[in-house]
């Protein structure tokens, strides 16, 4: 687990912003690379901590290094331990499946959305009603994952519930409550998303928990909630509550032909968006890339309507229409017109005007794939150029051995989180992890943090 930073490392990161412009409210930026965009979301997060930020991506594959980028820098920007800004930078993937094949999204993601979506739909309430007090600030959502249309909040909360020693529920309205929010019976619990009943014991595998959950009653009441090894079926930790979040909150799963007269006319079976869940609290969208999320946008539509006419032709009864499944083109363009744009490489006109970007100057650090003595080389001509240098290790141990090397070669290094209120000069090592390496130049006066890339000198 990694530590909280220390107040000289924020403090440097927090001068990056306000020399570069990162630090004030903005509609546009360009010349932002991955961890960079990830680096200007951390500080709009920062800096409004009430509000709920979507981050917009082209496509899944670049939702987990955008998510690690956001949350490495976020948890620096604030002094947060890792594992608390895990909880409040989520994915938000898309199901991956045509709706008219009959296939479901797999568990996993399945699950990453109902967590975000339980989340949303939870944020700040104070009733005892959340299921997960996760304080979601951050969402990264690929482009595919904003068509899919999911139940109402309260249609969702409907399906969630939140379990304490001492509640009093009727086993057979848990079991109804784990079902509606996807889980299947099985005995024994060995999978995520299977639950099963045994007397007055429930098993639960939460999606994404490492380990399944033990409920005990007597009678009706909730006696016990314990995490425990279904290898050995021993107790490994007591908990004080245990939330039920659906491991499958989109509804409309996918029709296959063959069953499409189940769908009858009128409401579909899900109507809300993932902007509907936003707007019931403050919020703000950014979209990167805007012009390869468009495409993408433009293409999965494509997909649809080809799918759709081939359900049609097979199916006894003509199925819905994906405008009743999707969200439609012009609905996301007018969701994510307002939306803050970044952009690796600006298209247009670069005169001054309110709508110009920021423009930024960065570069790509090298890499030197276990070349210590080019990589101390470097490191030392950036020291003599002024730059201030942040080396973001994978682990703790990696830190050490970073820092060890460092020394070996008459190079300073601290540890980020005991560089105290004063860095001296010295090469400041993180424990954390980031997509890239970048430097940042702002200025011939001004010092410029230059991050190696994370991928570990040493193997």
């Amino acid at each position: 687990m990694s530590t909280a930073p220390s107040l000289a490392l924020r403090s440097l990161l927090t001068r990056v912003l306000r020399e570069t412009g990162l630090l004030s409210p903005l509609q546009r930026i360009s010349g932002a690379t991955p961890p960079v965009r990830g680096l200007a979301v951390a500080a709009a997060a920062k800096r409004l901590s009430d509000t709920t930020i979507l981050l917009v991506v082209p496509t899944d594959a670049e939702i987990e290094n955008a998510v690690g980028d956001v949350a490495f820098f976020l948890s620096m920007l604030e002094g947060s331990a890792a594992t608390i800004v895990e909880r409040q930078v989520l994915p938000f993937p898309s199901t991956q499946v045509d709706p008219y094949r009959g296939f479901q999204p797999h568990l996993k993601v399945a699950a990453a959305r109902a967590r975000v979506l339980h989340a949303l739909a939870t944020r700040g309430r104070s009733d005892g009603a959340s299921a997960s007090r996760a304080d979601v600030r951050v969402v990264v959502a690929s482009a595919g994952a904003l068509l899919t249309k999911v139940p109402e909040p309260a249609s969702l909360l409907l399906a969630s519930h939140e379990i304490t020693p001492g509640i009093d529920i009727d086993p057979h309205e848990l079991a109804n409550l784990l079902v509606l929010g996807g889980y299947e019976p099985a005995d024994p619990v060995d999978a995520h998303g299977e639950f099963s009943r045994r007397g007055n014991i429930f098993d639960v595998f939460p999606a994404g928990d490492e380990l399944p959950i033990r409920i005990e009653f007597v009678g009706d009441t909730v006696e016990s909630i314990r995490r425990f090894d279904p290898g050995t079926q021993r107790s490994v930790e007591t908990l004080d509550r245990f939330g039920i979040i659906p491991v499958r909150a989109d509804y409309a799963r996918g029709l296959a032909p063959n069953v499409a007269d189940d769908y009858v006319g009128g409401q579909p079976p899900s109507v809300a968006t993932l902007f509907h869940f936003l707007r019931t609290r403050d919020a703000q969208v950014w979209l990167s890339e805007p012009t390869d999320v468009e495409n993408h946008i433009k293409s999965a539509w494509e997909q649809i309507a080809t799918s759709y006419s081939d359900a049609v032709e097979r199916a006894r009864v003509e199925p819905p229409p994906p405008a009743d499944l999707l969200v439609t083109e012009d609905e996301l363009a007018a969701e994510l017109a307002n939306a803050v744009v970044v952009e690796e490489l600006a298209i247009g006109d670069e005169g001054e005007s309110e709508d110009s970007p920021l423009q930024l100057s960065v570069q790509p650090t090298a890499v030197f794939h276990g070349r210590i003595p080019d990589w101390v080389n470097d490191v030392k001509t950036a020291q003599a150029n002024g730059d201030h240098i942040i080396f973001v290790a994978g682990s703790h141990g990696r830190a050490e051995r970073a820092i060890e090397l460092l020394k070996d070669y008459d190079v300073r290094a601290v540890m980020g989180a005991d560089a105290g209120d004063y860095l001296g000069g010295a090469v400041v090592v993180a424990e954390g992890w980031l997509s890239k390496g970048f430097r940042f130049r702002f200025g011939p006066q001004a010092p410029s943090p230059h991050p190696p890339t994370p991928t570990p000198v040493v193997g």
